[in-house]
């Protein structure tokens, strides 16, 4: 099966009209990466904040490493901090190291 990741992004925004949170996270992958989309850090970023807004933990970590490629660390530790309680495993060491 061939990848189609134009058809994916449809996809990912029509359920994320839906306010399903995963569909923003992944949305947010695809303008993070410029998969199926151009480039857009900031529309990622609005993605992944709506889904981390809706408790996806994933999401959350997203923004902190974000954040943290920007060396913006109080605000990675911040996301981290947050993901981490979510139960998000890697981001329970991300703190530790950007400390």
């Amino acid at each position: 099966m061939e990848k189609d990741e134009k058809k994916a992004v449809l996809c990912y925004e029509k359920s994320s009209k839906m306010g399903y949170p995963p569909a923003h996270s992944a949305l947010g992958y695809c303008y993070q990466f410029g998969l199926g989309v151009n480039e857009d850090l900031n529309l990622a970023f609005e993605c992944f904040l709506l889904a981390s807004n809706n408790g996806h933990a994933g999401a959350q970590a997203n923004i902190a490493a974000l954040y943290e490629k920007q060396k913006n660390f109080d605000d990675a530790i911040k996301w981290y901090q947050v993901a981490a309680a979510q139960g998000q495993l890697t981001s329970q060491f991300c703190p530790r190291v950007l400390l």
